[in-house]
This record gives structure tokens, C-alpha cells and sequence, in this order.
């Protein structure tokens, strides 16, 4: 092998390596850890993109196919090393992986930045090494090649099944909801007992909701709340004001409470992903930055004049942004009087109220919002209409059929 065959080789199989590595890893702290790799929070990319529909394949992690196509590459590479007759048959399933992990590659960039839009650095490190790696093994075994022929039809053969591909992976994509049983709802750290319930605030309950098959309990009155108090039915949002996909979906809540007025009430816990007030968010993302401010304000208002909370919600989650907040801070002031405001704001009630919703949100083992837990589940959203997003809390809370019978 030539000197400069032996260097691309050697570039092709440390890269592989390394890019194997990576996405074994993000595979093995996705499955197995059931969390975030290291360095990545509530909210980051690494959320976003690793929980996303996007991120499996035939119900397979799509860090799991890397995971195989570069251990498949690096194994490939030593038997094309060799000097027998296997080395020879190596070099067109070498071209051939090589183009295809190419184009899988740049498939999954593509959806980081134009579907997603947001970006996950562990999967960026993968696909980078991984690009390296194959692009050496193209050099290696075309150099190999005598018959340039012979070596362009593997490769035309790739980029088309890498065509095939991503239309399969748009094809076969998973539902938008993902499901979790209450069975898998724990109790968080700090709670009395392994199986003990979470209570949310400390009063009295004299309508007391329980949800989670009895796993989560509140006070209705004591509870950010819209709709009825006299609701049949009772479900839990966990959400941002400065999140894009709570912000999408809430005129689907505003259309569920019209439309099914006496059977359905939603509490409203927010969740900011915002370091400024939930420890467990390691950096705050840019787009978040002031979550913190938004759920104290509205907070604030709920706690001063709770007949006042629903209209304010709806001003602060409507358009495609929150407004400044300081235009919410003095709309707030406007309507509850500003002593009342600044008080309530600076008030250890509201502080409860958000501790509340994280202690839901890290017991229930969620990443990523909205999400919405009802008397057996947690529902978590992604990628999918307020159309397709209220379909299934319909069908869940069978508002459909009891709009029917009455």
C-alpha cells in the first residue's frame, strides 16, 4: 500500500473510531441512562434534536445506525488492508458505504438546521468525524480501483440509496405524542418514600384533583387554572412562555376549553427553561433567556387576582413571541394595581409554584415541552398541529363521545 493510501487509511479508521464512539455513546445515555448526554439540559439543542421525532429510524435510534455503519467501515477497512483476494472484493462495499453514509450524513445535518432548527454538538462531532472518515475511505478505495468504471457504479448506487433513504425516513416517521403510563411517574428527590404521592401546595384540599392514577394530587383553588372549577375533568399543562412549540399549540387549549366548557379544566404550571430559577437547566438557551421573568409575571397576576389570570395567559402566549417584558411587567401592574404586583411577584407563592412545576416535570422523567399529564398519563408533543396535539387529548379525555351523548 502506498504512503499516501496508508495515510488516508489511517485517517478513515481513526475517524471511524471516533465517530463510533460518539454515537455510542449518545446511544447508550439516550436507552440505557434514559437521559441527556453530558454537558446538555432542558431545552438545548441536544434536547431538541434527540427528542425529536427525527432521532429514530423504523424505531430504531438513528445513533444506533451510525453506531453500525462506522463499525461496519472500520472492519471493512482492515480486510481491504490486506493482500489477498478478500482486499480486492473489500473496495466496492468500502465506495459504496462511503457515498452512502455521505449522504445520510448531510440528510441529518439538513434536518438540524432547516426542520429542527436547533442542534445537537454531540451528534455535529459524530457527523463530522464520521464525514472524515468516509470521505478518506472513498480516497483509499478509489485509489484501489484500476477500472474507474467499475468504482463509479457503486457509487451512483449509493447517493441513490441515500435518496431512498431520507424519503423513507420522512415516510416512516413516529407519532407526533409520545405516551407514558403512570406507572412510570416517580417521586422526585426530597419526596417522603419510594411510591409516595407528590402533593402540590400545602392547604387544605376541598376539591382535590388527583392525576397519575393518584401519584399527583393539588388543591384545584390553589392552582393557576383555566377554565371551570366545577370541570369534570382536570388535565395538567407543563409549558414556556418563551417555548416555540407551547407558544404553536396553545390556541388549541383556548379552542378545547370553548368548545367543551363544563368537561375539561386545565392547570397551568410553568416550566421555564431558564437557569435563572430552575437549577436544573445547565445553560440557559438563548431563546429562553428570561423564562424566568414571564412565569413570576404571570404568576403574579394569578396570585393577586385570580379572575384576571386567563386573560392575561392568553395576551402573554399570544403571537409568535412573548412580548418585552417589560411591556408584560407594566400591563401586569395595570391590572392588579403595582404594589399588589410587586409583592405577589417577590412572593414565596409564586417561587412554590414554579419548584411545582419542576418537581412534576423531573418525577415524571419529561424532556421537552408542552407537556400535558392526565389522571393515567404523560403526554408529551413534538413535531406535530394543534389539530393532531388536541385530537388525541379529545380522544384520550373522550370529550368526543361525551359531546355526543349530551
Amino acid at each position: 500500500m502506498s504512503t499516501r493510501r496508508t495515510t488516508w487509511f489511517w485517517v478513515a479508521f481513526v475517524f471511524a473510531l471516533g465517530a463510533g464512539s460518539v454515537s455510542g455513546y449518545i446511544l447508550w445515555v439516550t436507552m440505557a441512562a434514559k437521559s441527556l448526554p453530558m454537558g446538555c439540559g432542558s431545552g438545548s439543542g441536544c434536547d431538541a434534536v434527540l427528542g425529536s421525532r427525527w432521532s429514530t429510524w423504523c424505531g430504531l435510534p438513528v445513533s444506533a445506525l451510525g453506531l453500525a455503519g462506522y463499525l461496519a467501515l472500520a472492519a471493512g477497512l482492515v480486510v481491504m488492508r490486506g493482500r489477498d483476494a478478500a482486499s480486492a472484493r473489500a473496495r466496492t462495499p468500502i465506495l459504496f458505504l462511503g457515498v452512502f453514509g455521505l449522504g445520510v450524513i448531510a440528510w441529518f445535518v439538513f434536518l438540524q438546521v432547516a426542520v429542527i432548527r436547533s442542534v445537537c454538538i454531540y451528534c455535529l462531532a459524530s457527523h463530522l468525524m464520521g464525514g472524515m472518515s468516509y470521505g478518506a475511505a472513498i480516497m483509499v478505495a478509489s485509489h484501489s480501483s484500476p477500472n474507474e468504471n467499475r468504482a463509479l457504479r457503486p457509487m451512483t448506487a449509493a447517493v441513490g440509496l441515500a435518496i431512498l433513504f431520507a424519503v423513507a425516513h420522512v415516510a416512516l416517521l413516529p407519532d407526533a405524542v409520545v405516551v407514558q403510563a403512570a406507572e412510570e411517574f416517580v417521586p422526585a428527590e426530597g419526596s417522603s418514600g419510594e411510591g409516595a404521592a407528590v402533593q402540590l401546595g400545602s392547604a387544605p384540599l376541598p376539591r382535590q384533583v388527583k392525576l397519575l392514577n393518584g401519584a399527583l394530587f393539588f388543591n384545584l383553588d390553589e392552582v393557576p387554572l383555566l377554565g371551570s372549577m366545577d370541570a369534570d375533568q382536570v388535565i395538567l399543562e407543563l409549558f414556556d412562555y418563551t417555548c416555540k412549540h407551547c407558544r404553536e399549540l396553545h390556541g388549541g387549549i383556548h379552542t378545547l376549553l370553548e368548545e367543551h366548557p363544563e368537561s375539561v379544566a386545565v392547570a397551568m404550571f410553568p416550566l421555564p427553561l431558564d437557569r435563572g430559577c430552575n437549577p436544573y437547566i445547565q445553560q440557559t438557551p438563548i431563546a429562553h433567556l428570561n423564562a424566568c421573568v414571564y412565569a413570576k409575571v404571570s404568576l403574579a397576576v394569578r396570585l393577586s387576582a385570580p379572575e384576571k389570570f386567563p386573560n392575561f395567559h392568553e395576551w402573554l402566549m399570544t403571537g409568535a413571541r412573548a412580548p418585552s417584558t417589560r411591556d408584560a411587567k407594566a400591563r401586569a401592574r395595570q391590572l392588579v394595581g403595582a404594589e399588589a404586583f410587586d409583592t405577589a411577584y417577590r412572593s414565596d407563592k409564586v417561587k412554590e409554584w414554579i419548584q411545582d412545576s419542576i418537581t412534576v416535570a423531573r418525577a415524571a422523567r419529561t424532556h421537552g415541552l408542552p407537556v400535558v399529564v392526565t389522571e393515567t398519563q404523560v403526554l408529551t408533543f413534538r413535531d406535530t398541529s394543534p389539530k393532531a396535539f388536541f385530537a388525541q387529548i379529545k380522544e384520550l379525555l373522550e370529550l368526543n363521545s361525551a359531546a355526543a351523548s349530551d
